[in-house]
């Protein structure tokens, strides 16, 4: 082994959360506590999104007519602003929801969202100002309105995993499964 490779090894976490490599030259490998390491800061990029979030966010960015350029007819745009409240509910929420949705534009320039679980189906109806939720696991029907901007993330994403948790759930016959 070379003397002069350092070794990086994760010791800790900056205040954004990223987390630091410290690099330590073999040769100052002692039992001796005065050894000063030299630390390099260069930030380790860890996602708690889900796999599918980067692709849903290009489509979504692809779906908003740039700027200065009406939107056609034949093509269903999103408004900008639906865009950016769409962005921020997958971001907020993509670990909570049941998998990558089937996403597309409404006749009014909403998003609307299809989500597929094991036992049952979620659409989501994105404005910028609320995200109408209408899920079916098993023979229940789940209709809400949330308003993320009064919400919250955290609470937004709760709710959100609640209802997954229960797509997921729904016997076949439309009874849920008991919780251990």
């Amino acid at each position: 082994m070379n003397p002069f490779t350092p070794t990086s090894v994760s010791i800790g976490t900056l205040s954004s959360g990223a987390l630091f490599p410290i690099s330590i030259p073999p040769s100052n490998r002692q039992t001796d506590m005065s050894v000063v390491a030299e630390i390099s800061i260069f930030p380790i990029a860890l996602s708690s999104d889900a796999q599918w979030l980067g692709i849903v966010e290009q489509r979504i960015k692809a779906s908003i007519p740039a700027e200065g350029f009406p939107p056609t007819q034949d093509v269903a745009w999103l408004r900008p602003q639906v865009g950016l409240a769409a962005l921020e509910f997958f971001r907020d929420t993509s670990t909570a929801l049941p998998g990558e949705p089937y996403i597309y534009s409404s006749n009014a320039g909403d998003l609307v969202a299809e989500f597929s679980a094991p036992r049952g189906k979620m659409t989501c109806l994105i404005s910028p100002e609320f995200v109408y939720v209408f899920a079916a696991p098993g023979n229940e029907v789940i209709a809400d309105k949330l308003t993320p901007s009064k919400q919250g993330a955290d609470e937004l994403r709760s709710y959100m995993q609640t209802v997954t948790d229960r797509l997921r759930a729904a016997n076949q016959d439309g009874t849920l499964e008991a919780k251990p």
